[in-house]
């Protein structure tokens, strides 16, 4: 079986779909296309990526 490629993530769509402000920081190394860095307004760094929290999937 062979999985379709996986899109790249649209970074800016995607803080700007978010109800935090968040800043984009830069893209993962390593050619990860789902996953980009990005600064909290405290300046903490974290990881967006395109997947859904585990704690919004259902049981």
């Amino acid at each position: 079986m062979t999985l379709p490629p996986v899109p790249k993530l649209d970074v800016r769509r995607s803080l700007r779909d978010l109800p935090v402000p968040l800043a984009y920081d830069g893209p993962c190394p390593g050619g990860q296309v789902g996953a980009a860095y990005v600064r909290w307004p405290d300046g903490r760094r974290s990881v967006l990526t395109r997947g859904i929290s585990r704690r919004l999937r259902p049981a």
